[in-house]
């Protein structure tokens, strides 16, 4: 008889059967804590879920205390705000879920899965619990059993045939052909699960190449367009990641040593473009928090309230213009020092269309710097700390980004500063680089 030390715990099963918090019974908790990749249960369906990966792709267990409920977040916002969300309790009784937090991720974030980033397994799963739990359907992108086979001649806008129309929606990787081979496509990744392309998803590949951007900033986009008629492009819209920036492929991403791509390299060289000149210099970002491009004043990008950085590359029309220049949040405070220093946090969540624009600093008669404004709201500003407000006032649509500068009298050392809320600027140091003057002045850069 094997001794009690000998004998190895039972696997614990992650089951659930909603994620509406009002359906929620005790059969429904999870305990997750110390688990790296638990495979989640629903009555027909399972699929993993990752806590975190490392930028080197080690995925992290997930913490002591994870112990709680898998619920939807923001059910009534708009589909770009809908999520996934662990909420953590001290029992598995649903009555604790007012009173319990949610699940935060090492950045102090909180830890979410996006209902337009799901992967294929993961939808499908979660796709059984909405319908169950009585929500639309059409909360998720509906999945096609089976890709056709479909081809390309051109990325040129002007010489688009009928032919050229793809049909993407619903599949993870889609299977392309081109006059000299096949291309996989693939939406998005979800750490190892590809994500689905969103419906609708029918239209046209094809190079955007404004002729008043510098040529780093050409991408292949996806244009959705009501019917197979290319006189139907101009009135359609490029197809959007689920934070609402468009989906490309970059110009770095079809060098002449990467395979991925080559056949889309081919097609841009039968339609007269110079790949050597157009690609080799390029960067290959990619994905829906890709670096930014910015040539320009007043130039729209996407910011996180909740993003450590604000990573972007200026760049202008010569071949070696450029400056990356990743720039610390400014919705980032260092508040409430511990033993380890002065960890960052966040106080709002939420996102927005933003841009640059001259400004002015206090002891200038000129504009000598940039400032931040807030153009419009992509996802809704909401506080997730209240203590940290008094440290960076609320975002506002159509504002510029602002700081406080000082505290109240009679205020500790260290204290925040609730007083004189000043905007934010890029510090003198990025302010000097040459590429940054020459936007800031308003020329060209070649």
């Amino acid at each position: 008889m094997p001794s009690q030390s000998d004998v190895r715990p039972l696997r614990r099963r992650h089951s659930i059967g909603t994620l509406d918090p009002a359906r929620l019974v005790p059969s429904d908790c999870l305990n997750l804590a110390g688990v790296c990749r638990p495979t989640i249960s629903t009555a027909n369906e399972s699929f993993i879920l990752p806590y975190h990966a490392k930028p080197n792709r080690k995925f992290l267990a997930f913490p002591a205390g994870s112990r709680g409920f898998l619920y939807l977040s923001n059910a009534d916002e708009p589909q770009s705000s809908r999520q996934i969300r662990f909420r953590v309790t001290d029992s598995d009784s649903p009555e604790g879920f007012e009173s319990g937090y949610d699940l935060l991720l090492p950045s102090q974030r909180p830890w979410s899965a996006a209902l337009g980033a799901l992967g294929k397994q993961q939808l499908a799963a979660v796709r059984e619990l909405l319908l169950k739990d009585g929500w639309v359907s059409d909360m998720l992108p509906h999945a096609r059993p089976k890709a056709l086979k479909q081809s390309i001649q051109t990325l040129d806008p002007s010489r688009l045939r009928p032919a050229d129309y793809l049909n993407l929606a619903g599949t993870g990787r889609h299977m392309i052909s081109t006059p000299n081979s096949n291309f996989k496509l693939q939406y998005m990744q979800n750490y190892s699960d590809s994500v689905p392309f969103p419906d609708p998803a029918s239209g046209f590949l094809y190079l955007h190449a404004p002729v008043d951007e510098p040529k780093v900033m050409w991408q292949i986009r996806f244009r959705v367009t009501d019917h197979a008629s290319p006189t139907s492009f101009e009135f359609g819209s490029d197809l959007l990641y689920p934070n609402q920036t468009p989906w490309f492929i970059s110009m770095g991403a079809m060098k002449a040593h990467k395979k991925q791509f080559f056949q889309l390299r081919q097609l841009l060289i039968r339609d007269g473009l110079d790949m050597d000149c157009l690609a080799e210099g390029s960067i290959w970002p990619k994905g829906p928090n890709a670096r930014r491009f910015i040539h320009s004043l007043g130039q729209s990008f996407l910011v996180d309230f909740q993003h450590y950085r604000l990573n972007l590359v200026f760049v202008g029309f010569g071949a070696d213009s450029s400056f990356e220049c990743p720039i610390p949040s400014p919705f980032l405070t260092n508040a409430r020092p511990n033993e380890r220093g002065w960890p960052a946090h966040f106080p709002y969540r939420g996102s927005a269309w933003c841009c640059f624009e001259a400004h002015s600093s206090p002891d200038s008669t000129q504009p000598d710097t940039l400032a931040l404004r807030i153009k419009k709201m992509i996802t809704p500003v909401t506080t997730i700390r209240p203590e940290l407000v008094q440290w960076i006032p609320m975002p506002q649509e159509g504002e510029l980004v602002m700081r406080y500068t000082r505290a109240q009298k009679g205020m500790s050392k260290g204290a925040a500063g609730t007083l004189d809320p000043q905007p934010w600027t890029l510090d003198a140091r990025m302010t000097a680089h040459p590429m940054i003057q020459a936007i800031l002045r308003g020329k060209t850069v070649h």
